[in-house]
């Protein structure tokens, strides 16, 4: 008996470097180990779990072609301006003023947009959609998307949206998961008119309204 109260007051080999902290030492090691377990724990439930969808072949090394190539964004910090806040339920920049064609000199573009979403749930939006030099694919220099199309935004109010990228040719599957990404992010969806591109027929409907 007395050797099993020993072997019970005695910690196992791979706990035996805990033995030289003070009891409220050990405590606070136990306390720390636990935490940081928790922390794991928690980030690994919320974080998100995307379809993500590949750039298409056709456009791969369409940065580096001679004759015309695509723009695309390398750097954290351009990147980093194109990402798409929220403020009081408005779409704003970096700067927190409300997104509109005209911030970005673009003022005969009523609105018109691309964006994608990343595997982290991240919107990056631009007005700057140039035929043959600036592209879906552009935003993310070519990596794959959650998310990807057009959206119409005026004085920072989300207007309509739609999966339209001929660059990655998302499913209208991808919208579901970016409007609960903007809904989350405080964006009043309810009036947003959406249209779900499938093949080459688009369909259009309004998020007060169920999809059909």
């Amino acid at each position: 008996m007395r050797e099993h109260a020993h072997f019970f007051r005695r910690p196992p080999d791979h706990l035996r470097w805990v033995s030289g902290f003070s009891s409220n030492g050990r405590s606070r090691v136990f306390e720390f180990i636990l935490l940081t377990l928790t922390c794991l724990l928690i980030g690994c439930a919320a974080r998100p779990n995307y379809t993500l969808y590949p750039i298409k072949q056709q456009y791969v090394g369409e940065d580096t072609r001679a004759d015309r190539a695509v723009r695309y964004v390398k750097t954290g910090s351009e990147r980093k301006a194109m990402r798409l806040r929220v403020r009081n339920g408005l779409l704003v920049n970096e700067a927190s003023q409300p997104l509109d064609p005209s911030i970005e000199e673009k003022p005969n573009r009523d609105g018109f947009a691309i964006f994608v979403m990343d595997a982290s749930g991240t919107i990056y939006v631009s007005f700057d959609h140039q035929q043959g030099s600036f592209h879906h694919s552009s935003l993310l220099a070519g990596a794959p998307v959650a998310a990807a199309g057009d959206m119409t935004i005026l004085s920072g109010r989300l207007l309509a949206i739609s999966n339209a990228s001929g660059h990655y040719r998302p499913p209208p599957s991808s919208l579901v998961a970016v409007l609960a990404r903007l809904k989350a992010l405080g964006v009043d969806i309810s009036g947003v008119k959406v249209t779900r591109i499938t093949g080459s027929t688009p369909q259009s409907h309004n998020t007060t309204r169920p999809a059909q």
